[in-house]
Order: structure tokens, then sequence, then C-alpha cells
């Protein structure tokens, strides 16, 4: 039961204002669209194996099974209007969380070889971004993804393909799939492209891989945000030189429980991540696999007691400072964030 403080700091953190820096597109897809979706397209899905037995949730097991769930969802996404939908819908729920500015990954890679135009994918998305600036007041920007599993070959075309058609709508590059025996350091020309004709560069990192990967990325990656990050606990000098170079990690502590990466969210380090002085922002991951959008993340560490109100509030923050939005609205941003936690009492 909650007590009537944290009552009142739970539904002060649903209207923080606050950034999500950390979420997959396709990752905000409810079973419940997917059947849509699947239906209207005329698609055939295995979902007595990616779905629970009412269809409400989906079904997986660990890391593996969890992406042979994920990219078998992606197969009812087919057309313009899927990717718009699915969009808009993250950012109506969002609104209600608070949400004021996001960054949101996607791929083109896991389209193409069913001859979905990028087009529809870029377009889709983009498109509910802007209605989402207009219409719900969220501020975006969109990063591509490369994936790991690629080669350097085809991580090399489909990242000229998005600076040549896509320069003006993709703002930044990034890196997630599994990690095993596909280190960072297998993009660093990619990386060191992109840098140079100017855009953002993040990844996964520190999720289930080593410290050490970590390591090389701060070494030979012109990396300014990290994505996950929480393996750099079993480091006290990563720790500290991720403290002293303010490299932000976007969290996802629902993520990582559901993942089975810990226990539960009393075996969580970000608290002690936190306590290093490490810029640490809470974000989402998968919300619609892992049952838990970004509110929901910020109010489980305070149901857990492993961050204060307060110190959620810094997170949030952080997560403004962190993101890659213009320096005006990142001003504003902030201090509308200010003026609305000085009225809570917890604050």
């Amino acid at each position: 039961m909650l007590n009537q403080a944290n009552k009142n700091c739970s539904q002060f953190l649903r209207r923080l204002p606050k950034a999500e820096l950390h979420v997959h597109i396709e990752g905000t897809l409810e079973p419940e669209q997917l059947l849509l979706f699947a239906k209207r397209n005329n698609v055939s899905l295995p979902t007595e194996t990616i779905l629970s037995k009412d269809k409400k949730s989906y079904r997986y097991s660990n890391f593996d099974s969890f992406i042979t769930t994920y990219i078998t969802s992606t197969q009812a996404l087919c057309n313009k209007q899927d990717f718009y939908e699915m969009t808009l819908a993250y950012l109506e729920k969002v609104s209600q969380q608070g949400v004021v500015h996001t960054e949101i990954y996607f791929d083109i890679q896991t389209y193409l070889p069913r001859n979905i135009d990028p087009d529809d994918v870029v377009y889709g998305i983009h498109q509910a971004l802007e209605e989402g600036q207009k219409i719900l007041g969220i501020s975006s920007s969109m990063i591509f993804s490369l994936l790991r599993h690629e080669t350097q070959k085809e991580a090399l075309e489909n990242f000229n393909l998005i600076k040549k058609r896509y320069q003006k709508i993709v703002s930044t590059i990034g890196l997630a799939s599994n990690s095993t025996d596909n280190p960072i350091t297998k993009f660093k020309s990619i990386f060191h492209q992109a840098h140079n004709a100017g855009y953002h560069c993040v990844a996964h990192l520190g999720e289930f891989d080593s410290p050490e990967l970590i390591w090389q990325a701060l070494r030979e990656i012109p990396i300014e945000r990290i994505d996950h990050g929480v393996e750099c606990i079993r480091d006290q000098k990563l720790m500290a030189e991720l403290a002293q170079r303010k490299i932000p990690l976007t969290i996802c502590p629902l993520s990582n429980v559901a993942l089975g990466k810990y226990k539960n969210l009393q075996q969580h380090p970000i608290r002690k991540i936190y306590d290093a002085g490490i810029t640490v922002t809470i974000n989402s991951d998968d919300p619609s696999f892992f049952n838990g959008y970004i509110g929901d993340n910020y109010q489980a560490l305070l149901n857990n007691n492993i961050l204060s109100c307060k110190e959620l509030v810094e997170c949030a923050r952080n997560s403004i400072n962190a993101s890659f939005m213009e320096h005006t609205r990142k001003k504003m941003l902030l201090s509308r964030l200010n003026k609305f936690a000085l009225q809570h009492i917890c604050n």
C-alpha cells in the first residue's frame, strides 16, 4: 500500500515534464494493435507462440526469445499507415505521462526482405511525430539504428541511404540488437562518417555485454550517449570515467527485470549508478513487451524505494539535458520542469 505522501508523489511524477531517450518504436506496438494490423494487411502470425493465451501480452522467456517475438511482431507492419498509427498511439500514451520530448529508435533493415519501401517506414513515423508536435506539444527526433548482426557492407549501404534520402528527418545514428560477436568497433568507420556528417551518435552498450566494450566505445567511437550501460557497475574506474565525462545513460529498469538481467528492482544497480554521479535517465525501451511505459518506470522506482521523488525529478532534468533538442526548447522545458517541481511538497 502506498502512503499518502507516495500517492502525491505518484501523481506528481506522472505529470512531471520529462524526455524519453530510449524507446524502439516497434516496441510500442500493443498486442491489440498487432492483431488489428495483421487482419487489415492479411498477415498470418503465429499468435500462439508470440502472445499470451488472452492475447493481451507478448510471450518470451529470455533475451533471445524476446528478439524472436519482437521480429515476428514486425511482420504486421506493412505500410505507411501502420507506422503512422503505431507512432501516434505511442505519443498519445506518453503525453499522459509527462513526456514533452522523445527520441525514437527505428530501422529499415527489418523490412527490406519484405520489400517494404523505406519511405513508408520513415515518413509514416515522421508524419505522426509532426502531428505529435502540433497536437500534443511533444517535440521529437529520430534515431536510425544500425543492427549489430548486419555486415559492415550492409550497414554502410543502409547508412548511406539514410544520409541521402532522409538527412533532414534523421538526426542521430544508433546501434542495437544482439551484441554477441558483434562489438561496436565493427561499425567504427560508419560512426566516424556519421559524426563527421553532423549526426549525433549513440549506442546500446553494457546491457548484457562487458564493461570492456563500453571502454572500447569511449576510446574509439564518438559516442555521446549510452543506451542501458548498467554493466558499468562492475568497473569502478569506468563509472568514474562516465561521471567525469558526463556521458548520459538511458537506463530502462523494467526492461532489465523483464529480460532477466536482474531478478527484481531491488537488485538493479541504478541506485549505485546514480550515487556515483553518473547522468542517469529513465526510459521504457520496448514498453508493450515489458508492460511498462516511461511513467511506469518512474513509478516502479518510487514504489520500490529505489529512488526518491526528488531524485526522480533530477533524472527527468537529466533527460532533458541529455536530449539532442535545440537549445532554446531545452531551456524552455527545463524552466517548465523546475517551476512544476517547486509546486510539489516531496521536492
